[in-house]
C-alpha cells in the first residue's frame, strides 16, 4: 500500500509558516488580504450572537471611521472591489 501511496503521491516542500505567511503576502504587494469591517457601532438590531453590542453607545460612534475613509482603507488593500 504504502508503494502505491509514493507512486501517486507529489511531494510537498516543508515551509515554515513565517515564509510562507511571507510568500503569500509578498504575492499581494504586502498589503492586507482579509479584513473584518465593523461598519457601526450603533446597529440597533441587538442580535444576541453579535459580540459589537457592547459597543452601542454615541462615545464609540464619534471613533467610527467616515465612509470615505472607509473606501480609502480598503482601496489601499488587496482585496477585492468592494461596494459600500
Amino acid at each position: 500500500m504504502s508503494s502505491m501511496l509514493k507512486s501517486t503521491s507529489m511531494a510537498i516542500k516543508a515551509q515554515e509558516y513565517k515564509d510562507f505567511s511571507w510568500d503569500l503576502h509578498a504575492e499581494a504587494g504586502h498589503k492586507p488580504i482579509v479584513a473584518q469591517i465593523e461598519l457601526t457601532y450603533l446597529c440597533p438590531l441587538h442580535c444576541e450572537h453579535c459580540y459589537t453590542d457592547c459597543y452601542n453607545n454615541k462615545k464609540s460612534a464619534r471613533k467610527e471611521l467616515s465612509t470615505p475613509k472607509v473606501k480609502s482603507v480598503m482601496d489601499g488593500s488587496a482585496l477585492p472591489a468592494a461596494t459600500l
